[in-house]
């Protein structure tokens, strides 16, 4: 089996190479490689899950949404309403994020919606 890789993560698992252009590779994958694995150190790994992220992002995702009315080409964002966007967008860098006993997320402060 062959995974076609693009920037180090792979995109298409075929049994034969076809052509593609320079920014794609072909790699040998090793059994159980699944769509989404990841190109380190000329290897390819199975990516790291990490639930407390991943909710986080799920949710700030769904409060993005939530306003993404507000960047409409026919409308302007106000500051606050900017700031805010910036910092749902600054997550999860900002935060450290983890799950409790009950599996709720924790350690995030959360901007205020204005």
């Amino acid at each position: 089996m062959k995974a076609l890789v693009f920037q180090e993560k792979v995109v298409q698992l075929e049994e034969i190479e076809f052509g593609v252009s320079k920014s794609f590779q072909w790699i040998d994958a090793p059994e159980g490689c699944k769509y989404g694995w990841l190109l380190k150190n000329g290897e390819l790994v199975a990516p790291e899950y990490k639930p407390a992220i991943d909710q986080l992002r799920f949710i700030r995702n769904s409060r993005l949404a939530e306003t993404d009315w507000w960047a409409n080409s026919d409308l302007t964002m106000s500051a606050d309403q900017t700031a805010y966007r910036k910092a749902l967008r600054d997550l999860p860098s900002t935060a450290t994020p983890s799950l409790d006993s009950d599996g709720q997320l924790t350690g995030v402060t959360w901007p205020e919606k204005p």
